[in-house]
């Protein structure tokens, strides 16, 4: 059964999981996140819910964590072009004050381990979701 959602994924997956769980809203709220950051859920009704639901994910028949593969996309790029502007500043500036440029830089790079961390969360999570709640 391929769900077409009408708004974001988050409505999608609520349909999918009242249609086949009839689960109340907490409970979907549990699902959806153990789903979209891949982890474990302790109540057995809900881990069989996070099993199926993760495993439409994969197929590709609902679209989980679009928001977290943006804030990923977003802060990657800001990181690139902040390391950009500290090495910018620190060649334009030189001597003693280009130190000062060394803080935009590791800005930057905190910002691309972060966006590289939600990448890899909201790619890997249905699967690892799926392989907890089996």
């Amino acid at each position: 059964m391929k769900i077409r959602p009408g708004g974001p994924g988050d409505i999608a997956a609520d349909t999918w999981l009242i249609e086949q769980h009839q689960l109340p809203a907490p409970q979907r709220w549990q699902v959806r996140n153990a789903v979209r950051y891949g982890r474990e859920l302790p109540d057995p009704a809900l881990r069989r819910a996070a099993y199926g639901l993760a495993g439409c994910a994969m197929r590709g028949e609902l679209s989980l964590g679009r928001g977290l593969r943006a804030a990923g996309i977003i802060l990657v790029t800001e990181g690139a072009v902040t390391v950009v502007l500290g090495i910018v500043l620190a060649a334009a500036v030189g001597g003693l004050a280009a130190v000062a440029a060394i803080i935009p830089s590791a800005l930057g790079a905190w910002w691309l381990v972060k966006g590289t961390a939600a990448l890899r969360i909201a790619e890997q999570g249905p699967a690892r979701a799926r392989q907890l709640n089996a």
